[in-house]
């Protein structure tokens, strides 16, 4: 699943003298054009689209990982889980 790179597209950020500077842009690193979307596994890579990460999925599938699940204090730590693993073929879209 993609999923939107910023949380309120096209808005800045203020500057710690007040004043406003716009997002640095990330581009997509399939095609070099603004990302607007982030890989939903691992959400390392920029794409602008669904269709430029799925055509740059042969390449990133060998180093996308999800990320760990954060630990719960208490829990021993065990991090083990009951539900089967994803066909690495898939594509996270």
């Amino acid at each position: 699943v993609a999923e939107a790179s910023e949380d309120r597209a096209g808005h800045g950020t203020r500057d710690r003298q007040g004043g406003s500077r716009a997002k640095e842009e990330v581009q997509c690193v399939a095609c070099g054009r603004t990302a607007k979307t982030r890989c939903g596994r691992c959400r390392m890579e920029h794409y602008c689209g669904r269709d430029c990460q799925a055509s740059h999925w042969k390449w990133h599938k060998a180093t996308c990982r999800a990320s760990p699940p954060a630990s719960v204090p208490g829990s021993g730590g065990s991090s083990s889980s009951s539900r089967p693993r994803r066909s690495e073929a898939a594509v996270p879209l």
